[in-house]
């Protein structure tokens, strides 16, 4: 920022030859031009603000932010008009901050998969097996194994040998299917848990969301996040997800 240059030519205190440097960079450098046009809002404020009364309250106003923003043994060397002067830059520099970079940042718009690597977190599943083993728990515990440490195409194997599968096993066999990018079985899948009446029901429609979401398709993705009613424990997160898309 150039507030101590521009105060100085603003005060005569430049020689000749720096006042001519002044004024051609200005011709040319965006940067100063927009901190000189700072430069003469502020002091337009300044005059209009001219009695002791309106001046104590504006750098009341103003003081929380000096020490916050400003080197406070350098702010207090300056005059009142030019403390306030640099205090109002920060408040000015921290506005522009505010309204426009952070809203900027806020709102950047992630890849599909971006979105689904940080939101596709899908829980390990208990394959501790009670009593004595059959051979459906055998090969259940196979695909459990093979799921947990996320070797879907393996995993995939065991659990279509079997002939009826438990609602935390279907859910399984349905990540390892739309891991495996078998989109037409796993949306099969998931819409079967999702229009159940299982524990699994809300997790597969927020899971079918995901499922879009990784084919980049963010129109059936929000469509289907539009879906999930506040009730469901995954409401928050597709709510969040929206806000993202």
């Amino acid at each position: 920022m150039y507030y101590e240059l521009i105060t100085q030519y603003q005060e005569g205190t430049l020689t000749a030859n720096e006042r001519l440097a002044f004024e051609l960079k200005l011709k040319e450098d965006k940067a100063l031009q927009e901190d000189y046009a700072l430069y003469l809002a502020i002091n337009n404020t300044m005059e209009n603000t001219s009695t002791p009364t309106q001046l104590n309250a504006l750098q009341e106003t103003l003081q929380p932010l000096q020490a916050q923003y400003f080197n406070t043994n350098a702010v207090k060397r300056l005059t009142p008009v030019k403390r306030l002067y640099y205090i109002a830059a920060a408040v000015a520099a921290i506005t522009i901050i505010a309204l426009i970079i952070l809203p900027n940042y806020n709102t950047k718009r992630y890849t599909s998969q971006e979105l689904y690597a940080y939101y596709a977190n899908y829980e390990s599943i208990d394959n501790t097996t009670r009593g004595s083993i059959t051979y459906t728990d055998s090969i259940l515990q196979l695909a459990t194994q093979y799921y947990n440490v996320k070797q879907y195409a393996q995993a995939i194997t065991y659990y279509t040998k079997l002939n009826a599968l438990q609602p935390d096993a279907a859910f399984a066999l349905a990540i390892c299917q739309l891991e495996t990018n078998d989109y037409a079985a796993a949306t099969l899948s998931l819409k079967a848990l999702a229009n159940g009446s299982t524990v699994y029901q809300e997790k597969a429609q927020y899971t079918l969301a995901l499922l879009y979401l990784k084919q980049g398709d963010k129109v059936m993705c929000t469509t289907q996040l539009n879906t999930i009613p506040n009730t469901s424990a995954y409401y928050a997160k597709a709510k969040e997800l929206l806000s993202k898309l």
